[in-house]
């Protein structure tokens, strides 16, 4: 969250509370416009399971973002900067793919197509919320691969957008 708001994004916490030692709350994401999100290289340990859904935003924000020292993405479920790179390439963003990373050109208009997950349940859900931002529709190739971590994903994007 910091890396967002580091970017620009105007993000609140509501009715924070401690529960079993963990730190809860309700987020309110308010319409921003973001600029470059780059996490520092010596920070990526703590960001590594976010950096799908960070891609995405760094597509649609201003500037070149920077994803350095990400090389530990390659050996989890799937080869995910591989994951990343690819699928947004697919969906008409710029993305420079590098040794250790790769770059995001932002300000793209995300075009719908089809989605290859590589079976990695966080590249499902990061690319099922941008294809929420494309004009036509884009299809994954297996959106079960999300119940490794989240089984509810699908129903709780559905009852938000439908909250809006």
């Amino acid at each position: 969250m910091n890396l967002l708001m580091d970017a620009g994004a105007k993000i609140r916490i509501l009715n924070q509370s401690c529960v079993d030692f963990e730190l809860r709350g309700d987020v309110e994401f308010l319409y921003s416009n973001l600029g470059p999100i780059s996490p520092k290289a010596i920070d990526m340990p703590h960001y590594i399971d976010e950096i799908p859904i960070l891609a995405v935003a760094a597509s649609l924000a201003e500037g070149d973002s920077y994803f350095e020292g990400v090389s530990e993405l390659r050996t989890k479920e799937s080869d995910r900067v591989h994951a990343i790179v690819s699928n947004l390439r697919k969906m008409g963003v710029l993305v420079d793919d590098l040794k250790d990373g790769f770059v995001v050109h932002g300000k793209s208009s995300l075009r719908g197509c089809p989605i290859t997950t590589f079976g990695d349940h966080r590249i499902a859900m990061a690319f099922s919320i941008a294809s929420l931002l494309c004009r036509e529709s884009c299809l994954l190739d297996d959106n079960k691969c999300v119940d490794i971590s989240f089984p509810q994903f699908y129903k709780s994007v559905k009852s938000l957008i439908k909250s809006r």
